[in-house]
């Protein structure tokens, strides 16, 4: 029996895809319900029906960590044209755009 069936948390998983590779139509629902319905990302991973949707949920989640993380968990993803950094970026910018949430940037932090 798995994990799932008998109600276990679940784990996020690792990405095994760049910002950039993922369909924005698969993040923007998950981006949502996150930043404005301010729901976890332990909640959002009890409502993800499979790995692909745990693999977004992990995405979205990794929006606001800082940068050196980013880079540790996402560079052997990438291809040689992406820049990890730049992907979660734009990914950001361009969700902070359309659903108006805010989004935490690292140099904010600073």
């Amino acid at each position: 029996m798995s994990a799932e069936a008998v109600g276990a948390p679940v784990a996020i998983p690792r990405p095994t895809r760049c910002f950039c590779q993922i369909p924005v139509h698969e993040l923007i629902g998950w981006a949502q319900r996150k930043y404005l319905h301010h729901l976890s990302t332990i909640q959002l991973l009890a409502m993800a029906k499979d790995h692909r949707e745990r693999e977004a949920v992990g995405i979205v989640a990794l929006l606001d960590i800082p940068d050196a993380d980013v880079v540790l968990l996402m560079t052997p993803l990438t291809q040689a044209h992406c820049n990890v950094l730049a992907c979660r970026d734009h990914l950001r910018d361009w969700l902070h755009a359309m659903l108006a949430f805010p989004c935490a940037r690292e140099e904010h932090h600073r």
